[in-house]
């Protein structure tokens, strides 16, 4: 069988103690799992998954949780950014599902409320690594549902996320124990299936979307040069040729359906996609996150090194501070829960939107997990969940004074309740809406004409009062004010009123005539209205302020 193979400088020290001598039954057959250290950088084609198979793919765990944290983050903000969409649901009592013979249960803006709340919840928890056995799943389901059971969510890009995430149910929640004579500074990996089939289903995507631009609208740049709005990208695409930038799409596309999941192709695509979806950004397609998720995505592609490279630092510093920190590291780490429960109670008080039925299935996820780990006796396990939950629920935190969601909720609300006819509905979401903005002139402006129309002449004045202060260049409160005074008997304070509207709507056709017929003048001004007036023929549709 001759002398044992020599030892490389790759296998490190050997021990002091010569090993036996091998058999040839030993040596003639090699072992069909490489050491830890021949894994190749990229990660794909080594170790136990070149045993398996081409579908399983082999990585580092930093990336695979670049990728988790990336991905999971961007989907929790998807679905807070969502919310202004639910009172839409089953307005009416209309509603057109996306598949017919699926018995889905009807969306309305209390569902379509709790599962977006709940979304933002659940996937803050996963893209920490927490609860992932049971929040995933039950995340799918109730994205699913979301778009299946109603058109108004016409991304398509929504349906794209939904495989993803089923796929994503099946990945691995921990990585591969450490082959034996690893390092132990040695990269943890895990090898897994699911991101292959994941980048196969991307394929499939930009497949499609190839063969549907292999039309002479998009050939020719037509459809292009309708989409792209102006600025300095158009002027760009202009100078190229909007029929060149076009067909270049197209190849993109199409190079992207086959080289995003074949790993000698990552390099390419990996510059290709991310080019894609830049100028996608660029361009000003709204297509709400897609193109950040498609980032997120290709995460998976950048190579294994990288992410080697970016974790020591990481990991240096974590055990710099762990050291620094000595014995109050316990006590950071039991702070988790108190965290966990006051930013639950913050995001409770401080976020005006429905997010109690949400929040109660956090805390019921929370307390169940948290107790499944002690029982367990897996005190440090429980102590993570205690952070990840305070994350979770600082992030809509975040996002509400960072965004106009809540006001656009109300206003969505209010809106739909009003043209609807249910004064109601449509009374609350102005009450909801005042709760996020005290001087919203939306809401003032139309809990004045309800109030009027009710008869409540000193409670509508009061109402249209606020809506003057709130939007001085706006006339409609005024002309409002002036029919109630009207309803008073008190033609001169109508006649001012009118006068007060017209000076900021000069235009405003109805209220010239109103008061003409009171024996009134107005002379127009020779400046221009103030700002925030509109210059259009004074009809009283405010139509355009629904968001």
């Amino acid at each position: 069988a001759g002398p044992p193979p020599t030892a490389s400088p790759a296998d490190g020290p050997r021990d002091a103690v010569p090993p036996p001598t091998a058999s040839p039954a030993d040596t003639a057959v090699p072992s069909p799992l490489p050491t830890a250290t021949a894994r190749p950088a990229g990660g794909d084609a080594g170790g136990a998954a070149a045993t398996r198979g081409w579908w399983w793919t082999e990585l580092t765990w930093a990336r695979w949780v670049a990728f988790r944290v990336c991905f999971f983050g961007l989907l929790a903000v998807d679905a807070f950014l969502q919310l202004p969409h639910a009172p839409r649901y089953g307005a009416g009592g209309f509603n057109v599902p996306h598949l017919s013979w699926l018995p889905l249960p009807e969306p309305g803006r209390v569902s379509i409320t709790f599962v977006h709340a709940a979304l933002c919840l659940l996937f803050a928890l996963v893209a920490q690594g927490a609860l992932v056995r049971v929040a995933l799943p039950l995340a799918t389901a109730l994205y699913g549902w979301a778009y299946f059971s109603s058109q108004l969510d016409s991304y398509q890009h929504h349906y794209l996320m939904w495989l993803v995430l089923v796929v994503l149910c099946f990945a691995p929640r921990a990585p591969a124990p450490p082959p034996a004579g690893a390092a132990a500074t040695a990269p943890r990996r895990v090898s897994t299936w699911v991101v292959r089939l994941l980048l196969v289903q991307v394929g499939v995507v930009y497949l499609w979307a190839g063969i549907a631009k292999i039309d002479p609208l998009w050939l020719d740049g037509s459809a292009l040069f309708v989409q792209v709005k102006d600025g300095a990208i158009r002027d760009l695409i202009a100078g190229v040729g909007f029929d060149r930038v076009a067909v270049l799409v197209l190849a993109a596309e199409l190079f992207l359906a086959v080289a995003v999941w074949l790993r000698r192709l990552w390099l390419p695509a990996l510059a290709a996609g991310v080019g894609l979806h830049v100028g996608i950004e660029l361009v000003g397609l709204e297509i709400g996150l897609f193109s950040y998720l498609m980032f997120a995505i290709y995460l998976l592609l950048v190579p294994d090194a990288w992410f080697v490279a970016a974790a020591r630092p990481l990991a240096a510093a974590r055990r710099r501070a762990t050291a620094a920190l000595g014995a109050r590291t316990a006590v950071l780490r039991l702070a988790g829960w108190p965290l966990a429960l006051a930013a639950v109670v913050a995001l409770l008080v401080v976020v005006p939107l429905p997010f109690g039925a949400a929040v109660a299935l956090l805390v019921a996820l929370a307390v169940t997990g948290g107790a499944a780990a002690l029982v367990g006796s897996r005190p440090g396990a429980a102590a993570r969940l205690g952070w990840a939950v305070a994350v979770a629920a600082a992030l809509p935190l975040a996002l509400h004074t960072s965004t106009d969601v809540a006001s656009d909720y109300y206003r969505y609300w209010a809106g739909s309740a009003r043209r609807l006819g249910d004064e109601a509905d449509a009374r609350r979401a102005y009450r909801g809406l005042l709760a996020v903005d005290p001087s919203s002139e939306y809401a003032h402006f139309h809990l004045g004409k309800q109030e009027a129309g009710a008869g409540r002449h000193e409670r509508a004045l009061d109402h249209f009062a606020r809506a003057q202060r709130a939007a001085p260049g706006r006339g409609r409160a005024h002309f409002a004010e002036a029919e109630v005074r009207l309803r008073q008997n008190d033609p001169e304070a109508a006649r001012a009123a009118l006068r007060a509207g017209l000076e900021r709507e000069p235009d405003h056709v109805q209220a010239q005539r109103l008061l003409q017929d009171l024996g009134g003048s107005f002379t127009p001004p020779t400046r221009p209205p103030r700002d925030g007036a509109p210059t259009g023929g004074g009809g009283a549709s405010d139509g355009d302020e629904d968001p």
